[in-house]
């Protein structure tokens, strides 16, 4: 399926243009803020909430508010949240289709270590994911660029 696809792709046709859709919408006008809304379920160290919602209720919210994508932690040990949750978030967003505000962009926001964490990632409904530049390193980091295209996603670098 998805990983066979990672690895057959060899990058031919591809300009070289790692600008998509995702970074349009989040760089769209200068001087403005782009919000990416974050799902988790857990709130470590934040003592007063002791619910969260589900996130076919809070996806709309993330909408109706101005967020410009969500992203959903779909590390469990980090954020408490698997796969299931990123589907369920595209799903929601996907039923806004046609509305205004339309769907938002769901990022798999995950500790990716693995191309396979990508393909599950596309496989949920993600259009993008997140590599974190200190964990993986310039190699894996250029790597995982190149898998994401071959399943047509984006990639946000994160660097602290």
């Amino acid at each position: 399926g998805l990983y066979k696809q990672i690895k057959a792709y060899d990058g031919s046709g591809d300009d070289g243009d790692a600008s998509g859709e995702l970074q349009s919408i989040l760089t769209k006008r200068k001087g403005t803020i782009s919000v990416v809304a974050e799902y988790k379920r857990k709130l470590e160290g934040s003592g007063f909430v002791t619910d969260i919602l589900q996130p076919e209720i809070l996806s709309p919210v993330f909408r109706e508010f101005g967020a410009a994508a969500v992203a959903v932690l779909a590390d469990e040990r980090m954020g408490g949240c698997t796969y299931d949750d990123v589907k369920a978030m595209v799903e929601e967003q996907e039923e806004a289709r046609g509305d205004v505000p339309g769907p938002l962009p769901v990022i798999s926001s995950d500790l990716i270590v693995d191309e396979i964490q990508i393909a599950q990632a596309r496989d949920a409904g993600a259009v993008a994911v997140t590599v974190t530049y200190s964990v993986v390193g310039p190699e894996k980091v250029e790597q995982f660029i190149k898998d994401a295209r071959a399943l047509n996603m984006e990639v946000i670098v994160n660097v602290a």
